[in-house]
């Protein structure tokens, strides 16, 4: 793939302030957040220009020398979509931990040298995250970091006369999409409520022995802080919880319609076996909904005292720009009710949205649950925990990089 060297000068991030799922304040943030400064956004539609600005720098491959992510504009842009995703939900910023950028870089190289199956050092391995036989350019510190976070790796078609680069925003809005994970666990580290510190690390290069262009990306998030979950969306909820997509307006951009993409729920249990029988009910029909295993555990969360995060994912059915999505979650005695409008940003439409209710303060949730549990459905218990897992993209296109699918990826998760 290639991007334009042409940069859309951004402002500063916008102050984090609670989302109210206003059309009008979501497409202000998705203009000056989600869009990236480094054009092309869409990476489907302009190839082959010419002196795009390198993704990394200072990479020496046969050397395992790592290089670096430029500040501007690949990793403000990478931050600034992070946060977009993060205040479209209701929780606060991340930041970037030089150290851990650092090795990220690291861990970036290693994906990119052993884990694309055209390059001269592939290196099969069932699970990137924790197993690593004979990988080259293994350091430590680039364990870790594939441990700790979102890898990814992707390679060019051999022999293109432009060069080909993948760039950490667009990996992370993968990432959120999540085709690629039954359980949405890179979506569960990205929008996990006390997510502190991230990383983009990312390096691409030209092997000459193929002459095909490789990349590779580890983003570290698995920062974790006191942060819990955002403020209530109706007042007689039990809790907050964290929704993708979230309440209210939701961009189109970040809001497939594909079939095979799965919505996502996920609240601190109020108290233990709420969730043991539970119905998501979208527009009035019960939908299909599974438990899946939590990467996002709730672990150092201030209000979370033993209890434990609950991710659920479902897939909601058709729906329209414009139109307004209801979904209720149920579980025991327990209810969360949220409306979810789809909005094309890049148009001057600006539909109406429900009003996230203003609850005030938080208050504890009850301690013990009401009589008899009404669901009918039940979940699919998790399975024994695998290792923190997210993808493998291995996309061969001849004009332009796809974003890891179902079609073109396989999943670690």
């Amino acid at each position: 793939m290639l991007f334009r060297s042409v940069f859309n000068v951004k402002a500063a991030t916008p102050a984090w302030t609670l989302n109210t799922g206003t059309s009008q304040s979501v497409c202000d943030r998705y203009n000056s957040m989600y869009k990236t400064s480094y054009a092309p956004d869409d990476p489907y539609t302009d190839v082959n220009w010419n002196n795009p600005q390198p993704v990394s720098t200072g990479v020496n491959h046969g050397s395992c020398q790592e290089g670096s992510v430029p500040q501007n504009p690949f990793l403000d842009d990478a931050l600034r979509r992070m946060n977009f995703y993060r205040w479209m939900v209701g929780l606060q910023y991340a930041s970037i931990d030089t150290t851990k950028q650092s090795h990220s870089q690291e861990c970036a190289l290693m994906m990119a040298k052993n884990y694309n199956q055209a390059s001269p050092d592939y290196h099969y391995s069932s699970v990137p995250h924790s197993s690593w036989p004979n990988w080259v350019c293994a350091t430590n510190n680039a364990k870790q970091m594939a441990t700790d976070g979102n890898i990814y790796a992707g390679q060019s078609l051999a022999g293109l006369n432009w060069m080909w680069q993948t760039t950490p925003a667009h990996i992370l809005a993968g990432f959120v999409s999540d085709f690629s994970s039954s359980k949405v666990g890179h979506r569960q580290n990205v929008l996990c409520p006390n997510l502190d510190d991230v990383s983009f690390g990312h390096v691409c290069y030209k092997e000459s022995q193929t002459t095909r262009h490789f990349c590779g990306g580890c983003q570290h998030a698995y920062g974790r802080n006191s942060n819990t979950l955002p403020p209530k969306v109706t007042c007689s909820a039990p809790s907050g919880f964290v929704a993708w997509p979230p309440h209210g307006a939701v961009p189109t951009t970040v809001l497939s319609t594909s079939s095979n993409f799965q919505w996502s729920f996920a609240t601190l249990e109020p108290v233990s076996g709420a969730f043991n029988s539970f119905t998501v009910e979208v527009n009035g029909q019960v939908k299909s909904a599974s438990r899946v295993y939590a990467l996002c555990t709730g672990s150092g969360m201030a209000d979370a005292a033993g209890r434990s995060m609950v991710h659920i994912v479902f897939k909601p059915g058709t729906y329209s720009v414009g139109s307004t999505i209801s979904v209720v979650v149920r579980a025991s005695s327990y209810t969360w009710s949220y409306y979810v409008t789809p909005v094309d940003c890049d148009t001057s439409s600006r539909p109406s949205t429900v009003a996230r209710e203003n609850c005030g303060a938080p208050t504890p949730p009850a301690t013990t649950p009401s009589p008899t549990p009404t669901p009918t459905a039940s979940p699919v218990q998790p399975s024994p925990p695998p290792p923190p897992g997210i993808t493998f993209c291995q996309a061969h296109m001849d004009k332009c990089w796809k974003e890891c699918g179902p079609k073109i990826g396989r999943a670690h998760v």
